[in-house]
């Protein structure tokens, strides 16, 4: 195997931009760093954690992370506001979803307010007061 296809790591870009040690969602400055020339990307606050409390190795090859090859690739501005209507469409999205459970909540419980008069005593037999 050639140097070349050992030294890249296959990113799959239809799946969300989540770190893969802490799995949360890759910000605006961890979007562009790239701290091993494998191209495995974290965020850079594992980064520091794998750097300075654990072995300091890159997980995906196990090569010692070297300060100089972090590649940082500066972000801008129409990156920066591609990022800013997708946390905006993601905020809207959300808001739909919990106002469609208010909604569905609301109309379970007037399904049931014509229950209150009713006592069950057996499965088969209720009691109308």
């Amino acid at each position: 195997m050639s140097k070349g296809l050992q030294d890249t790591f296959i990113v799959d870009d239809d799946e969300e931009e989540t770190c893969p040690l802490c799995v949360e969602e890759f910000d605006l400055t961890d979007k562009g760093f790239k701290p091993c020339p494998c191209g495995y990307q974290i965020c850079q606050f594992c980064y520091n954690n794998v750097k300075n409390n654990m072995n300091g190795l890159c997980p995906a090859c196990r090569r010692p992370y070297n300060d100089a090859d972090i590649q940082y690739k500066l972000i801008t501005p129409e990156e920066t506001a591609a990022h800013k209507s997708r946390q905006a469409q993601k905020l809207k999205k959300t808001q739909q979803l919990l106002q469609k459970e208010r909604q569905r909540a609301e109309a379970d419980s007037l399904s049931r307010k014509h229950l209150a008069g009713l006592r069950v005593v057996q499965k088969n037999l209720v009691y109308v007061t």
